[in-house]
């Protein structure tokens, strides 16, 4: 009976461990999904409004650090 909630502890910890990785690693895909979309974002207005380039891309990056310093 000890054996049994002993091996039971452990394969709940061991659930939850593999849970949060898988979490943990969700979250960071989605960051980098985010990050890649707003470049495309960027290019697309770029190419539209060229000359408001270096001002726009001055703002989306300060943004983009703003929202990946705050995490989730």
């Amino acid at each position: 009976m000890v054996l049994f909630i002993v091996l039971t502890t452990i394969l709940v910890c061991i659930m939850v461990i593999l849970i949060m990785l898988g979490i943990g690693y969700l979250i960071r895909v989605h960051k980098a999904k985010m990050f890649v979309l707003s470049y495309e974002l960027l290019k697309i207005y770029n190419e539209h409004n060229p000359e408001n380039e270096l001002e726009y891309k001055n703002e989306v990056f300060k943004e983009i650090e703003d929202i990946l310093s705050k995490g989730i």
